[in-house]
């Protein structure tokens, strides 16, 4: 203010010529000038308040690591994310690690901006090893494995279903025929999607040799042949047991 000597300001009590006030809302202050002979007169100046877009980002998400994730915003008439310095009310980000991701949205006509966040972690599936062959009635150990000392979960099912293990080795019981389990990773946070591990368990009891006892002359050989009744193994000894 000018033409006085000596100001005060309301609201907030504020004295001086140029005082800086920070209003949540738009606001009318009334400034009081003294002159040197005391008189006082007063003015008005009204500061408005420019409303701020309330900026929501998407929920947070988990992606297998090396996938992407489709992240975006809302609630701005233009948006940049960080780190990245994308644009975009929608993005995709691969994130190498667990990141959180700020966006930045802003309104064209008054510049306001808010911002929010998403956390787009990042998690390794697990690597099977182990027979998935065998025999039918046996059990099989499967085995998995993974970066960054994660746990695994086994489950009988692809959702829901009974968790049958947390462990790395998960012995099977004895299986009569193909069986599908499933196994996860788990950092203590969050847990991968189900990887199906198949193991097939075929009936090989039954054999049936494909032709009469053969004759042959000392050192010349012959074919034998035998069929399962279904798909298998067939073995050859030199001896009944």
């Amino acid at each position: 203010a000018t033409g006085a000597v000596d100001y005060t300001w309301e609201p907030g009590a504020l004295s001086g010529a140029s005082v800086s006030v920070t209003p949540a809302m738009t606001t009318e202050y009334i400034v009081s000038g003294t002159d040197p002979s005391g008189c006082i007169t007063k003015d008005t100046v009204l500061v408005s308040v420019n409303p701020l877009p309330i900026v929501v980002a998407s929920d947070d998400t988990l992606v297998v690591n090396g996938e992407s994730a489709n992240i975006s915003a809302s609630g701005a008439d233009t948006y940049t994310w960080s780190p990245g310095s994308l644009s975009g009310q929608s993005i995709t980000v691969t994130p190498s690690s667990t990141t959180t991701y700020t966006v930045t949205g802003a309104y064209s006509a008054t510049g306001c901006t808010a911002t929010d966040d998403v956390m787009v972690s990042t998690i390794d599936i697990p690597t099977i090893s182990g027979v998935t062959a065998i025999k039918a009635q046996e059990s099989t150990a499967l085995i998995a494995t993974s970066a960054g000392g994660l746990n695994f979960n086994w489950y009988d099912a692809e959702t829901g279903g009974n968790l049958l293990a947390v462990a790395d080795t998960f012995t099977t019981s004895a299986l009569s025929g193909n069986t599908i389990f499933y196994v996860t990773s788990d950092d203590g946070v969050n847990e991968s999607p189900r990887i199906p591990v198949h193991v097939t368990a075929v009936d090989s009891t039954v054999a049936t040799i494909g032709a009469a006892d053969p004759t042959v002359c000392p050192g010349a050989g012959t074919d034998l042949g035998a069929s399962l009744n279904g798909p298998g193994f067939i073995n050859w000894y030199d001896a009944p047991s």
